[in-house]
């Protein structure tokens, strides 16, 4: 009996409030989520080559100069360590038919493609399409 006091009581303190806080907080992402006018998915691996290291490198210092732009705080920016979690990654990368890593994808509230790149980030199109996609809200 006192056993099975101590069980419940330990669900009730450390399981029921870490069940309840999951929760909210998947509620609080997508209320997040569709107040974005858009995201840009970054999919990198810590654990490669040099030479693919160093294109994951560049294209993550082309995006977070993107992602400190003030201009773009309405656009969500998502980043996924292929290394650590293969799973989201790949999940990511089959929905939106893409390969290769690094890659970025932006897509538009309908999660509609709008810009996908691998390997290299061709800046311009990237801030035109983001552009695009602050424009078309504020209309």
């Amino acid at each position: 009996m006192k056993r099975t006091s101590i069980i419940i009581l330990f669900l009730f303190l450390f399981i029921y409030p870490v069940y309840s806080h999951a929760s909210t907080s998947a509620e609080k992402a997508q209320s997040t989520i569709t107040s974005h006018k858009g995201e840009v998915i970054f999919i990198y691996a810590s654990r490669v080559c040099g030479c693919t290291k160093r294109k994951c490198n560049l294209m993550e210092k082309e995006l977070k100069s993107m992602q400190t732009n003030k201009k773009y705080n309405n656009i969500k920016f998502t980043k996924i360590n292929y290394s650590e979690n293969k799973d989201k990654a790949v999940t990511i990368l089959k929905k939106y038919k893409m390969s290769g890593i690094p890659v970025c994808i932006i897509i538009d509230k309908e999660k509609k493609v709008k810009y996908s790149a691998s390997s290299v980030l061709d800046k311009n199109k990237c801030t035109k399409v983001l552009d695009t996609l602050i424009k078309k809200e504020n209309k």
